[in-house]
């Protein structure tokens, strides 16, 4: 089996690791002030995405998960690591 990957940012992370079940909007479907899932009917609706290391088949969406990993950080709520099933090209900008 072949794995390609791309690191993005370098660096060392320790933490819970929540996996998705599905994929997700971080536009619609993560609470920016609660860092919870929101998405009516995802497999972890509820959880809270706040200092974990985040596995995601892939993002639904565009540039708006960026301005969402954006308002996390600045709330100090934001993911420790972002793993993704694919490139999000968009995405980083939130970091």
């Amino acid at each position: 089996m072949n794995w390609d990957s791309h690191v993005l940012f370098e660096g060392a992370a320790e933490g819970e690791v929540l996996r998705f079940g599905a994929p997700i909007s971080f536009w619609g479907g993560i609470n920016p002030v609660s860092s919870e899932v929101t998405l009516a009917g995802h497999p972890q609706c509820g959880e809270r995405i706040a200092g974990k290391m985040l596995v995601i088949p892939r993002l639904i969406g565009s540039s708006s998960s960026s301005a969402i990993m954006l308002e996390l950080a600045y709330a100090n709520i934001a993911p420790k690591a972002l793993v993704l099933g694919g490139v999000m090209p968009f995405c980083q900008l939130g970091f």
